[in-house]
Order: C-alpha cells, then structure tokens, then sequence
C-alpha cells in the first residue's frame, strides 16, 4: 500500500506544480495589452526521496519555481501622447506614493504619465521623481546616488518667463563705395531688457570725411528711451555730436581698429555699451543692460568689413527673449523635462534619472506594474539616461507587454495534457487502492 500512498504524493505534487504553471501563463495572457508588463515563467524542478534502502525506489514527486523576465526588453510602440515615455534598454523610472522625500522609492517601466491637478507628472497616483536643474541642464543636486535627493517633479509654479539681452552679434558689409555725402548705412536689431519688453537698438554706419578707410558707428535707441554709454580702455563715455565711436578697414577690407573719441582723446572701444532705460518720469525702469557687442575681430574678415560689394548685413543675432507664458513640457532623450514658453524659449527645468540593479529578476512584482527592491535585488543604482549601464529615454513610446501569446498557448496546452495526465494517474490509482482494500476485507 505504501507505494500506492507514495504514487498518489507524486501526482499531488505535479497537479499542485502545473497548476501553478497555468496559473502564471493565465497572468501573462491577462496582462498581455498591459504597459511594461514583464512575463512569468514556471520552471519545474524534480523531488528527489532519500528514504527507503538503496535498492528501493521511492518517487519524489515535482515542485514548481517561478521566474521573472523583468531583465528582458519590450517592443516600443508610438503613441499619440506627449506625456508617455519608454525606457530603451536598462532602467526603471522611480517613483513615491505620495510627496514626501521619506516616502519609499517604488520602480517601474511604464512610462504613461499625466500631470494631475496640481502640475506633477505622475501615473496611477505615483508620483514622478527626478532632480531639478538650472537652465543650462546642470542637476542642482550634489548627491545623484541618493534617492532622499530626489525630489516630485512639478510644472505648475512655471507661469513666465524672459531672457536679457547680453549679447549682439553683427556681421556684414560696409561698402567700400560708400561716399561721405551718402546716407548712413543703418541696421535695427530687437533687444530685451529686464521686464521681458523689446527695444529697437539701431546701428548707423557712415563714411567719416578726410578718413580714406574710416566708418562712424552710432548707436540710439528707436524709441528714445535710453541712455547709451560706451565702454572703453578709459571707462565709460557719453555719446554725444562729437564723441563717438569709429571703425578703420585696411588695404585688404578688415578691420584695423574699434576706436572712440570725445573730440580730444582717443581710446580703444571694448565693443561694450549700456544702455540704461529711463521711464516718462524721470526714474530708472528695468534694469541696466551690459551688452557685449560682436562686430569682428581686428585683422579677420569674421565680422565686419568693407569690401567694394553693397553695404548689407549678412548675419546678426541677439540672445535675449521677450517676456513669455508658460505653454507646456516636453520631454528629451536624456532625460530632461523641458518648459516651452510663448516666446520661443526652451528651458530643462527638471532631469528624469533611472534606477538599475545588480539582479533586476530579483525585484518584487506588485499590482500596477509597480515593482520593488529586495535583498535579492540589491540595493538600486541610480544614473543618468544614455551613460554607461542604463538605456536612452524615447518619449512619445510606451513599452509593451512582453507577452507572446503563440509561447503562451503552447505553455498553456502543454500544463493542461499534463495536468489531464496526472488526473488520470490519480484514477487509477485510486482503482488499485480500492482493488487492495477490496482483497483484505
């Protein structure tokens, strides 16, 4: 009887072990439209009996192991969303129930984000994490491996935003042609003061008598609401009718020298003016500007120059951005969250970081594609998008399950024949019980 007893063990222990492979085929299934869904396999392992004598054979049975696919990729799919994003290769997204920086850092690889009422990035009421950065993209955080640093990423306080002319560049030709009776050759440029409000700078260029290669250069405000200072080797000058600033071409059509004058003294121009902004009352409006001007350096033709051709500009640029609304965010392959204004602008106000781990198949899966750090797992390595060990951001994607149903239904079809065999084995072995008992009554 006792090998009947021990044949019905082993079949209790397949049925228990197949049933748990169906089980997790039925998940993968399930969850085969789910965002960053990583699958489940069982794996089966024989039971191995050590009683009984060496000449006896006494059936162990079969237990089930189940193993995750986190560490495995999923296809990458565009969506119609700017909010979604995708991991392309290594990574998991970080993430806190709540904000709070002691709150427990959870991981994930869905990447479908909204912005809630408040203006953070979150999904399914998990908050997005990441480092906040100035506007030159620099993470403001000193500590990039600890994730107390982290902080919820928040897009609501934006609300404007304007940019301070610091820089005028200007390159083109003042031609050679050019008589001291013809008109002056003028150029306006757009500039920005500290309140985000718009200037018309203009220049004039014209040809200085008694001077064979010799260029007045002027500078006034439009609309008249300026006071223009230059910068020279000497300090500050006022512009006046006979203070002014002047350029000398050589023989080969290059600049020779920037140069300004009040009539008795000359000294070298720093290609430097202020411009101080004065309300209808008198009083000082924005702020001062500090602009450095780019007209070309002595010597090269990488500026201004005067050439036998018509006087014309050829290119001119300013850095300053008129005062703008906040508009939306956009994310970018690196990782930054970017502030797009009315005006133009576009500003990394935030950086998206990624977690990595010695065994991501040792992760903890939980319900809403959430997924947690064990003593298996290790503790999280923490990075930057597109270095060494972690995957490139893909906004506008989303990660797909990565069920493959043709795997799924074969798995599937294979547990259910062992499982009808097993059930079978059991039918039998129940007649041979009874057939036993049956002799001994």
């Amino acid at each position: 009887m006792s090998g009947v007893f021990n044949t019905l063990n082993v079949i209790g222990s397949a049925l228990g072990a197949h049933s748990s492979g169906i089980n997790t085929t039925s998940d993968n299934i399930a969850n085969m439209a789910t965002t960053g869904y990583k699958t489940q396999n069982t794996k089966f392992v024989s039971m191995v009996s050590t009683s009984g004598a060496a000449h006896q054979y006494v059936p162990g049975g079969v237990s089930s192991v189940r193993t995750q696919n986190i560490d495995q990729q999923g296809t990458l799919s565009a969506t119609t969303s700017g909010m979604d994003m995708a991991i392309d290769g290594k990574g998991f997204f970080m993430m806190r129930r709540v904000n709070d920086p002691e709150e427990q850092v959870v991981y994930s690889r869905d990447g479908s984000f909204q912005k809630d009422n408040e203006g953070y990035i979150v999904r399914d009421g998990w908050y997005l994490q990441g480092w906040k950065t100035d506007v030159d993209g620099n993470v403001q955080n000193n500590n990039l491996n600890s994730e107390t640093d982290l902080e919820p990423i928040q897009i609501n306080a934006l609300e404007s935003v304007k940019r301070v002319t610091s820089k005028v560049e200007l390159k083109g030709n003042l031609s050679a042609r050019m008589e001291e009776a013809d008109p002056p050759f003028e150029f306006t440029e757009r500039i920005f003061d500290s309140l985000g409000r718009g200037h018309d700078l203009r220049f004039s260029f014209s040809r200085m008598t008694g001077s064979e290669n010799r260029y007045k250069l002027d500078f006034s405000d439009i609309d008249g609401e300026t006071q223009i200072k230059i910068m020279t080797d000497d300090g500050e000058k006022d512009l006046t009718a006979t203070s002014y600033c002047y350029i000398d071409f050589d023989a080969q059509g290059q600049p020779s020298a920037f140069k300004f004058t009040d009539g008795t003294d000359t000294f070298n121009f720093e290609s430097k003016i202020k411009m101080s902004f004065i309300s209808t009352d008198g009083n000082p409006d924005a702020e001062t500007l500090d602009i450095d001007l780019s007209l070309g350096d002595v010597g090269t033709a990488n500026g201004l120059t005067s050439f036998e051709g018509p006087s014309r500009v050829t290119y001119h640029h300013q850095n300053g951005l008129r005062f703008g609304n906040f508009e939306n965010i956009s994310f970018d392959e690196e990782g930054f969250v970017n502030a797009h204004f009315d005006n133009g602008m576009k500003l990394p106000i935030y950086k998206i970081p990624l977690a990595n781990f010695t065994n991501v198949n040792g992760m903890k899966m939980y319900a809403g594609n959430i997924l947690f750090k064990t003593p298996e797992s290790g503790s999280a390595i923490i990075g930057e998008a597109q270095t060494p060990g972690f995957g490139t951001m893909k906004p506008g994607m989303l990660e797909a399950s990565q069920t493959d149903m043709l795997k799924e239904f074969t798995d599937m079809t294979k547990f259910s024949q062992a499982t009808h065999a097993n059930m079978r084995m059991y039918q039998m072995a129940q007649e041979i019980s009874k057939t036993l008992l049956d002799s001994v009554r």
